[in-house]
């Protein structure tokens, strides 16, 4: 199988939201104990650490940044974004925690227009994921909070409710586990008996697995974009996750008894042929 591309990153819970004035990531290119190569462009700024996998491949990256941020404008149906974009390439998930004060293979700073991600020869860097988190939440802002505004809410409940939006949608920037697709995961999930409602996705998708509340969120994302057009979903964002029938004009329930049943009807060739064989060597 090929790499992972589902990256996740850290699991967030109750009580792990950082305030801004302790984010060490505004530092992270004056701090002595890290040192850099760089690689400028017009739109953003590479950052290898010295001596790691990503130092001899900056132009390589360039490359799929480029593409990963024009992926994430073509999800979202935005023209161009401004904002000068910083991407940290490092070497390990501690290297990840030195840089941002969280371990994980990749992190996104929307606040700080920063993206930190784990480059290796084993773990290749998931810029999709992670570029779609930045875009997203500069150009749109958090899921049912202040629009444009990449901070986290002060209210930690919006934060919370709104994951299975900034997750879900950041996982339909990626490819799944190739050869199988986000929505085959998911499809197969849910016939493994492991769906997650969508009242659950929407009230504790962050105390739920990684890998099942990341997928599902996703798929719910590619069948709402799909079947009811960005549009509504952008507004399905502004307003927070609670706010499905109000966008849609059906109950939450009707909703998602249309998700299972595109679910149900995904491709064979897109599906695993069982969960252990995402859970095993590939998506981890």
């Amino acid at each position: 199988m090929a790499g992972v591309v589902i990256a996740v990153v850290a699991r967030r819970r109750a009580g792990s939201r950082r305030t801004e004035s302790a984010e060490p990531i505004a530092t992270a290119t004056s701090n002595a104990a890290l040192q850099w190569d760089s690689l400028v462009t017009p739109a953003f700024t590479l950052y290898a650490q010295r001596g790691g996998y990503a130092a001899d491949r900056l132009p390589e990256l360039r490359s799929e940044v480029d593409s990963a941020i024009t992926h994430a404008l073509e999800i979202l149906g935005e023209p161009g974004y401004r904002a000068h974009l910083r991407v940290f390439y490092v070497r390990s998930r501690e290297d990840v925690k030195a840089v941002t004060g969280m371990a994980g293979m990749g992190i996104t700073r929307a606040a700080y227009n920063a993206v930190v991600l784990v480059a290796a020869d084993t773990s290749r860097p998931a810029h999709r994921h992670e570029v779609m988190h930045a875009v997203s939440l500069r150009l749109w802002g958090q899921p049912g909070a202040t629009p444009g505004d990449p901070r986290e809410p002060s209210n930690a409940a919006v934060f919370y409710r709104g994951g299975w939006l900034r997750e879900g949608l950041a996982t339909t920037a990626d490819k799944g586990c190739v050869p199988w697709s986000v929505r085959g995961i998911a499809a197969q999930m849910v016939a493994e008996n492991e769906r997650i409602p969508l009242d659950t996705l929407t009230a504790a998708f962050y105390q739920k697995d990684g890998l099942s509340a990341y997928l599902q969120g996703g798929s719910l994302v590619q069948f709402l974009l799909l079947a009811y057009g960005r549009d509504r979903f952008k507004r399905l964002w502004h307003l927070g996750a609670d706010s499905i029938a109000a966008v849609y004009g059906k109950p939450s329930a009707t909703i998602e008894a249309e998700w299972l049943g595109w679910l149900k009807a995904t491709p064979e060739a897109e599906r695993p042929p069982s969960l252990a064989a995402v859970r095993g060597p590939g998506c981890k």
